[in-house]
């Protein structure tokens, strides 16, 4: 049986919780992204591509923001209601 690659990724709400530990400039929009949630879209190694609730990345290809694995955490279900 041939597996999607949406089978081994977490479906469910994240929470951005810290910055990407990389160097951000002066108008990077990440600062302002912290508590936001979203969605992950993709893993490349130890980071995370996720799409955010309401924001486009326009420097990003498909739009995703890029944050390392730690800088994430899963929504529990009953935080929304």
């Amino acid at each position: 049986m041939k597996r999607k690659i949406e089978q081994f990724i977490y479906p469910g709400k994240i929470k951005i919780i810290c910055l990407p530990k990389r160097q951000l400039s002066s108008e990077s929009e990440y600062p302002e992204l912290v508590g936001l949630e979203g969605k992950i879209a993709a893993i490349s190694g130890n980071s995370v591509g996720i799409i955010i609730d309401g924001k486009y990345n326009k420097h990003s290809q498909f739009g995703w923001y890029w944050f390392d694995s730690e800088c994430i955490e899963k929504v529990k279900a009953n935080e929304n209601n």
